[in-house]
């Protein structure tokens, strides 16, 4: 609902209130203006200066001379920008001989983006913590499998590296459940009576997993390098050729050259 009375209520786009409330309309106009990739950077950089100078009741006064002051540009290159604004219907403006009055507004286009950032926020959020979830799961299975005590697992020293690496490779899982128990069969599969080292082991069988699935891998090997430069044209071998040939090819014009001077009778240059 409104909290403030007074507001002009026509800058809001349609379903706004249902959302969002008035008291943080400001920081609502600011982030959808950052939202907008057809708003040039100086466009963006006006919007936040634009407000910094926002009243309560949803537009601002002030001087041409003054934004471009505050946006350290020219006034053309203000002007520019704060045009572009209008075009896209983030603010309209009153001109007067006396200065600006403007009004800053979220078009239906960028309460489109402030919710669609919001759902992207709400996944990612949850994305997070079924990452967590399962990499919380997964130690206690290796914990049970390989007879070592949980809390050594999930908090020791010895199991820090382990740790790390299968929290960086659940986070790149596209899906969580599946590839974390393809991970938990590789990492589980008929293991030996006695384990020594059972860090070192969970560990060497990780190694295996990212083997056959490298797109969890934190980088790519040495061979996924060489192929993506050869399939870009980036062979070193072809590169050296080819200068050592142009070099060749410059020296014969340049002995070639020589001899027709010293033909004609010419000093050389």
């Amino acid at each position: 609902m409104t909290d403030n009375p007074t507001f002009p209520t026509h800058l809001l786009p349609k379903g706004y209130l249902d959302h969002f409330n008035v008291g943080e309309y400001k920081f609502r106009w600011h982030e959808a203006t950052g939202l907008d990739p057809e708003l040039h950077f100086r466009a963006n950089h006006l919007a936040s200066r634009l407000a910094s100078l926002w009243i309560t009741d949803g537009h601002l006064t002030t001087a041409k001379n003054v934004l471009a002051r505050i946006t350290n540009t020219s006034v053309r290159t203000m002007d520019r920008a704060l045009v572009a604004l209008e075009d896209r219907g983030w603010v309209q403006v009153n001109r007067d001989s006396d200065g600006l009055s403007i009004f800053l507004v979220i078009p239906q286009h960028g309460l489109h983006a402030l919710m669609a950032e919001r759902r992207n926020s709400e996944h990612q959020k949850s994305l997070h913590q079924t990452r967590e979830l399962a990499s919380q799961e997964l130690l206690a299975v290796i914990a049970q499998q390989f007879g070592v005590e949980a809390e050594a697992v999930k908090f020791g020293p010895e199991w820090k590296i382990v740790r790390s690496r299968l929290r960086s490779i659940i986070r790149r899982m596209d899906v969580v459940d599946l590839e974390c128990k393809k991970l938990s069969e590789t990492i589980c599969e008929s293991l030996p009576a006695i384990v020594d080292c059972p860090a070192a082991l969970v560990s060497y069988r990780i190694d295996n997993h990212l083997r056959h699935y490298a797109h969890l891998r934190h980088r790519p090997t040495k061979s996924d390098r060489v192929s993506a430069s050869q399939r870009q044209g980036f062979d070193i071998e072809s590169i050296i050729s080819g200068v050592s040939e142009r070099l060749r090819s410059d020296a014969s014009s340049t002995v070639q050259s020589t001899k027709l001077r010293d033909c004609e009778g010419l000093s050389p240059v």
